[in-house]
């Protein structure tokens, strides 16, 4: 009869510590002040979206409320100085980080705004994100941020695919052109395409207030018909430039290279210079 009654007893009680570890279990996966700054703060983060505005506020979900400009991969990181839980969202306060390279090899910099020799400052930037119904923000932070340089490169434009998988590494590698592209590499009896016309790229504003010089190994094919395709970077400087560098070298024009008397595609490395003067 003991027995009995003892187990009769021990039900009730196991439905009581199931049902407190199923309304205390919601409190576990909570993201406290102390978790969420031990996270992000002076951490190396990367908006995974390449969002340009720097105000930026994201659903529950980690989802972009409204619209931002875009901009290069290599202004997209930040740093995050100022955790704030608030009852209705998490509102991080920090600063733009930008990507400077040295043989391929990125180095993080803090962004600076307006136009030497004028005072410039630091880029601020402020993040709010609407708070979920369990309190834990980790999906929405893995949304909106990549702690990895690496996460971003499989959604980076084709012209940075060439470097992206040389990285880490030299430009020396990964040169070869596609398989079904007939370029030919100048020598024998190819001779090299000669230049009509070659624009000048357009300093970042970053580049300028950091007073960073740089230079851009680009590859690039000659068509026969003198106009230039398969555009890619090799070797970055950072801070917008290599885009700035597409830009310009897309706008290359030739007289063809020639094997035999006739016009054929060619590939070249082109290296674009940016100094300040």
């Amino acid at each position: 009869m003991r027995l009995r009654l003892l187990c009769s007893t021990l039900q009730p009680m196991r439905r009581l510590v199931v049902l407190v570890f199923l309304l205390l279990s919601p409190l576990y996966a909570q993201s406290t002040q102390q978790d969420l700054e031990a996270r992000l703060i002076h951490k190396p983060l990367y908006l995974r979206g390449l969002w340009r505005d720097d105000k930026l506020k994201f659903d529950k979900a980690g989802s972009l409320i409204g619209t931002s400009m875009l901009t290069p991969f290599t202004v997209s990181g930040v740093e995050i100085l100022k955790v704030s839980v608030k009852t209705d969202r998490l509102v991080l306060d920090g600063r733009r980080i930008g990507l400077v390279f040295d043989k391929s090899q990125p180095r993080r910099v803090v962004l600076q705004v307006g136009h030497p020799p004028r005072k410039t400052h630091d880029e601020t930037m402020q993040i709010e994100v609407d708070a979920p119904e369990t309190g834990d923000y980790s999906p929405a932070l893995d949304a909106i941020f990549a702690s990895e340089l690496t996460d971003l490169f499989p959604t980076l434009p084709v012209y940075w695919q060439k470097w992206a998988a040389a990285f880490p590494g030299d430009a020396g590698r990964n040169q070869t052109p596609p398989h079904d592209s007939p370029a030919r590499r100048i020598g024998g009896g190819v001779q090299p395409p000669k230049v009509l016309n070659a624009p000048e790229p357009t300093f970042t504003d970053y580049a300028r207030a950091l007073k960073q010089r740089g230079k851009v190994l680009v590859y690039l094919q000659v068509a026969p018909d003198g106009s230039v395709d398969h555009v890619a970077v090799l070797r970055p400087a950072g801070l917008g430039l290599d885009e700035q560098a597409i830009s310009a070298v897309q706008k290359y024009r030739f007289n063809p290279a020639t094997e035999n008397g006739g016009p054929v595609r060619v590939e070249l490395n082109v290296e674009v210079n940016f100094q300040v003067f």
